[in-house]
């Protein structure tokens, strides 16, 4: 299974909640990415 990467959170929105959320329905890894990072996919 690969990791899912959250993008496009809007800044009003709590992003713990949203990865929680990601993580409850992916199973998998999760994380937020960063502005200016790299990814390898």
């Amino acid at each position: 299974m690969g990791r899912l990467l959250v993008t496009h959170v809007p800044p009003w929105s709590d992003v713990d909640a949203v990865l929680a959320e990601a993580r409850a329905a992916f199973g998998g890894p999760t994380e937020a990415v960063a502005q200016g990072a790299v990814y390898d996919v």
